[in-house]
């Protein structure tokens, strides 16, 4: 064997490389999970040197908690009954506990059940074995351990039974436990379990350490929130009913604001009404570590905290605004000068958009004027206007924010219905003065066809994406699409992708541009291949 395959910290490396992504097993696909823990389970079986070492990277995440079940020092006729064989994992069934003594069994030999518990880091639970939790308890209380499972640092629980399971999984070792709620994504529009004061006091208590936090919240059980002192991301959803004042809506913002740690924020509110200042929050220097900010709530909420927040030190901004059941319009002008006298030197990505769920009117749009005062938000490099827009943008409002926001990299327009009124100047603008656009979506005006072009320049541009939607090509006739895409490619040559509505009406037009795009791209590769070899 080579010399470099003796090193231990040479044969961890190479083996954590095998190992899901931490804490997110989701962000790997199925297919490289399977090859990658098919090669740990080939370097387990090789020689004792490697066994060990591959044994941790393979139980390193486990999706299915019977796979560690089955490890226990049952009678074979036992497992039969619980039916831990991992060749039934697939299968849901109903368990039927029979009559075990394994905790007051002293021929029993833990040692191999726990040495794999200590190698499990991550934890994805649910409830489809339909197992009981007294199986867990007893086992905790079989192993001799105060935890099931000592070394767990990540925890997703995505059962209807989190405050029951909870507890047997708790241990000081945990960073990071999300409950009810996919582990890829955050979503809590609409709770569907509630954790409970009580679980969240058991919680702050066993993992004093916890650095990340997604749960879905009665709406009494902010109180405890304070409790997770070295909290660095917290997401949340709740819902409560409209209070007179806002009480409860400010003692969310209370608790929230003694934070000290929390960097990233995600919060679902919904029926959240507040005061338009806080008694207890020290305004413009609460929340000093935050630096990302997710919203789904009332624009006063989100008001409320933005100016409870530590002026120029929030990066990211994102704002799904519920719209309120009177038919006053949103006043997006005030949120707007929020973030132009607090971030205007921090903010370095913004997003905007309506809650559709609570209003199908047109009075949550946001006139064309309104948005001056982000023009001053000079570092803005991602900025999506969602569906908040009332009036169409024109190619003056394109230059003017292609003059004030020099180092955006993705800019998003909203594709509204109607006439749009962005043509190729517009696009020629941003090709001059943006020369970090990565993507664009818009919605683009391609009457100029028929009216004699614009003179556009040559640039070298380094654009690859154009979200262009359902704009409109029914005054360009078949003969002229090759001329579009010139005109895209002497702005745009590095245009890999222009994506469009494929239900829209000019789905087809738009589909012999993008083939267009795609002949152009292949026509430089080769050249810049002849090039190379030159």
């Amino acid at each position: 064997m080579h010399r470099a395959l003796q090193s231990v910290k040479i044969l961890q490396e190479i083996f954590a490389q095998l190992r899901p992504v931490d804490p997110d097993i989701h962000v790997q696909t199925s297919t490289v999970r399977k090859y990658n823990r098919k090669a740990l389970l080939h370097a387990a079986l090789c020689c004792k040197l490697l066994s060990s070492l591959a044994l941790d990277s393979l139980w390193w995440v486990v999706e299915d908690i019977r796979h560690l079940l089955s490890l226990a020092p049952m009678s074979p006729s036992i497992k039969s009954e619980l039916q831990l064989d991992v060749r039934f994992r697939r299968k849901a069934f109903t368990l039927e506990l029979p009559d075990i003594d394994v905790e007051n069994d002293p021929s029993a030999n833990w040692t191999r059940f726990n040495a794999h518990a200590d190698r499990i880091r991550v934890l994805i639970y649910n409830d489809i074995d339909n197992t009981p939790l007294s199986v867990y308890h007893r086992l905790v209380r079989a192993t001799g351990r105060d935890s099931l499972l000592p070394s767990l640092q990540h925890l997703f629980i995505s059962t209807i039974n989190a405050e029951k399971t909870l507890p047997v999984f708790l241990t000081p070792t945990l960073r990071d436990v999300r409950i009810g709620l996919n582990p890829s994504v955050f979503r809590a529009y609409f709770p569907q379990e509630l954790a409970s004061l009580n679980t969240l006091e058991a919680l702050a208590s066993a993992a004093p350490s916890l650095e990340q936090l997604n749960v879905n919240l009665e709406y009494t059980a902010h109180v405890t929130l304070h409790k997770f002192s070295k909290l660095r991301i917290l997401k949340i959803g709740t819902k409560t009913e409209a209070l007179e004042g806002g009480s409860d809506s400010s003692n969310m913002l209370i608790e929230l604001s003694r934070l000290n740690h929390l960097s990233n924020l995600d919060i679902v509110y919904r029926n959240a009404f507040c005061l338009h200042s806080v008694p207890g929050i020290d305004e413009t220097a609460g929340f000093p570590s935050l630096t990302e900010l997710h919203l789904a709530t009332s624009l006063q909420f989100a008001m409320t905290l933005l100016k409870a927040t530590t002026k120029n030190k929030l990066h990211s901004l994102s704002c799904v605004i519920q719209h309120p059941s009177s038919e006053e319009p949103l006043e997006w002008e005030n949120l707007f000068t929020i973030l132009q006298s607090n971030f205007a030197m921090s903010l370095r990505r913004l997003k905007l958009n309506l809650d559709h769920k609570e209003s199908s009117s047109n009075q949550g749009a946001c006139n064309v004027h309104s948005i001056d005062a982000l023009l001053h938000l000079r570092n803005l490099e991602y900025i999506d206007f969602g569906e908040i827009q009332g009036t169409p943008f024109t190619d003056t409002n394109i230059s003017m924010m292609a003059s004030a926001w020099p180092r955006i990299r993705v800019l998003r327009i909203p594709f509204r219905l109607g006439l749009p009124q962005v043509g190729f100047r517009a696009l020629s603008v941003l090709a001059q003065s943006c020369p970090a656009l990565r993507s664009i979506a818009i919605h683009l005006d391609l009457r100029w066809v028929n009216k004699g072009r614009d003179v556009i320049p040559l640039l070298s541009h380094p654009l690859e994406y154009l979200n262009v939607g359902k704009s409109p090509t029914d005054k360009i006739s078949a003969h002229q699409h090759p001329t579009v895409i010139i005109e895209l490619y002497r702005m745009f040559p590095r245009l890999k992708q222009v994506s469009y509505a494929s239900d829209g009406p000019y789905a087809a037009a738009w589909a012999k541009i993008s083939d267009f795009v795609e002949i152009f791209q292949k026509i430089r590769k080769i050249e810049e291949e002849r090039a190379g070899q030159a």
